[in-house]
């Protein structure tokens, strides 16, 4: 039975689905660019087994290592990265999910994707530069403790090691090979001339996303993601179909994502391809990717698979999600209470539906309408609830504009047909 639809790599040049052409040009001196720009050797750290040690302390054979992946990324030649990379905890399925690599997988994760992100660079394949990146925004890309933390040997044992992913730090996503990444950016044309344009473009993409059910056992990440760990970056973009083995597997493919954790590693795997940093920001028990280099907030990983964003009528421009440093501070910052983040916590879908009354938020009020309920008990109230008491809705002529709204659609039954279409337009049941 066919439990997951796996993507197919062409690196064929001009192929849709293949990853970075080759380049005509000649492989260039690594060393020499990595010598004019010690902002980003500094940046460049990694964990080895003996020692963590910046690049200018690596060993010969380890930056000969790196020459090697970042040749093969100039030429555009696969990685050779197995995907997904085998778990290297042995879990139960009643056990909360852990990933981890061993040493040899890890550290090829690591010098294959800067390998990558060098060859990005200097063969200008996106519009901005990490030369113009903080130190910060560089560990995200360089920095293997920002892919992976190494747990120490028991005393007295020969066990090897294991380089645990902190979901903290990186979400609950297991990274993809570099070019898995760049042919779905490549397939879905979601490179734009700008870093703000390309984030929105995959928060778009990422409108069709599938929450998942359950909880984090690992026995649930099988059954959603048919592999015993984190989700993997590529069956997130493929699709998998869902079987607990319990009942018939469902006939549907759907881009499932661990909630705003899975959504935040997703997002983080993907940009750090094409060299945008993803910071994931843990909040209220909840994750809140951050674009440093845009010093742009999600209020929440869930957002871009909110109905009342996803019903917008017309569609809304996704990078509308996203909020700036300011306001981040009004609804975040060390001042708010608890209480008052927790429930800020995926409010920029409510705030946008407020201005532009999304086909969900009608219909919400259409089913407090055939249920009896008034503006104080009815759904409507409820999911604003963060957004001001019903009084303060009122002030705002909430029922009011909704009133009108639905007359200028046509009536409720056409807002009903309306809110489907919608529904089932940006559900991603296609399989890639």
């Amino acid at each position: 039975m066919l439990v997951f639809l796996p993507l197919v790599h062409l690196f064929a040049q001009g192929s849709p689905d293949a990853g970075p052409p080759p380049s005509p040009a000649p492989v260039p001196d690594l060393a020499a660019f990595l010598a004019a720009h010690p902002n980003v050797t500094s940046a460049m750290v990694c964990q080895f087994p003996n020692a963590t040690r910046s690049y200018k302390d690596w060993t010969p054979a380890e930056k000969k290592r790196l020459d090697y992946t970042f040749d093969r990324a100039w030429r555009g030649l696969p990685s050779g990265l197995p995907d997904p990379l085998p778990n290297a905890f042995p879990l139960r399925d009643d056990e909360h999910v852990r990933q981890g690599l061993n040493e040899q997988n890890a550290l090829r994760l690591y010098f294959i994707n800067i390998g990558w992100s060098l060859a990005c660079e200097m063969r200008h394949t996106v519009s901005w530069t990490v030369l113009d990146d903080t130190p910060e925004e560089l560990a995200v890309l360089f920095d293997s403790r920002q892919m992976f933390q190494p747990i120490p040997q028991a005393k007295g044992t020969k066990a090897a090691a294991i380089y645990e992913i902190n979901n903290l730090v990186s979400g609950y996503s297991l990274p993809a090979p570099p070019e898995v990444s760049i042919a779905f950016i490549r397939r879905h044309s979601l490179l734009g001339s700008t870093q703000l344009e390309t984030v929105s473009r995959l928060l778009h993409w990422c409108e069709g996303l599938s929450h998942f059910t359950g909880g984090f056992e690992t026995g649930n990440m099988r059954t959603n993601w048919h592999y015993d760990g984190f989700p993997p970056e590529s069956r997130i973009i493929s699709g998998t179909i869902y079987d607990d083995g319990k009942r018939k597997p469902s006939n549907v493919v759907s881009h499932f994502t661990l909630g705003c954790h899975g959504t935040s590693g997703f997002l983080r795997s993907v940009l750090r391809s094409i060299n945008i940093p993803v910071e994931n920001v843990q909040l209220a028990g909840h994750a809140l990717p951050y674009f440093p280099t845009l010093h742009l907030h999600m209020t929440h990983g869930d957002d871009p698979y909110n109905l009342l964003f996803r019903t917008m009528q017309p569609a809304l421009k996704a990078d509308l999600l996203l909020i700036g440093p300011a306001r981040y501070e009004q609804l975040f910052g060390a001042k708010v209470s608890p209480d008052k983040v927790k429930a800020d916590v995926g409010s920029r879908p409510r705030e946008l539906a407020l201005e532009h009354l999304p086909m969900a938020l009608l219909k919400h009020y259409l089913d407090d309408q055939s249920a009896g309920k008034g503006h104080a008990d009815g759904e409507v109230a409820k999911e604003f609830a963060g957004e001001g008491t019903v009084p303060q809705l009122e002030a705002r002529n909430l029922w009011s504009r909704m009133d009108a709204r639905i007359a200028e659609l046509g009536g409720a039954e056409k807002v009903r047909q309306l809110y489907k279409q919608l529904f089932e337009s940006t559900n991603n049941h296609e399989a890639e």
